[in-house]
């Protein structure tokens, strides 16, 4: 017998670990396992590739001097190029994590009004 998905606890499981990037919890929830999966390798890499243009544009300024001390530079072009590209890259996490929440609503509704699969054994 399969029991119904609860449409909060899937609103909580899209919600809570999306904020750090880790987007589909919620589809997994709702068993779809493959929607899931992508958008949490998703949302990994554009966590991962928006937080990495930030530290290299915040890099890109600094200088060594031959005492080991570490210089901020004017800002270099650079910097403006990375963070633009970071900026781009989060905001596309961001609609993403706001789809995502919404549709593991509507999949586990979805979920819920299914039919239960007809039993194979015979009684």
């Amino acid at each position: 017998m399969r029991s119904n998905k609860s449409e909060g606890l899937a609103l909580l499981l899209a919600i809570l670990p999306g904020v750090f990037g880790l987007l589909g919890i919620g589809h997994l929830y709702a068993s779809r396992i493959r929607r899931g999966v992508l958008l949490l390798i998703g949302g990994l890499l554009l966590s991962g590739i928006g937080s990495a243009c930030f530290i290299i544009g915040s890099l890109s300024g600094l200088v060594v001097t031959p005492s080991g001390v570490l210089l901020m530079q004017e800002a270099p072009p650079e910097l403006f190029i990375y963070w633009g590209i970071g900026f781009f890259v989060s905001l596309c996490g961001l609609a993403l994590w706001i789809w995502q929440i919404i549709d593991a609503r509507a999949v586990c509704r979805q979920y819920n009004s299914q039919p239960e699969p007809a039993s194979t054994v015979f009684q």
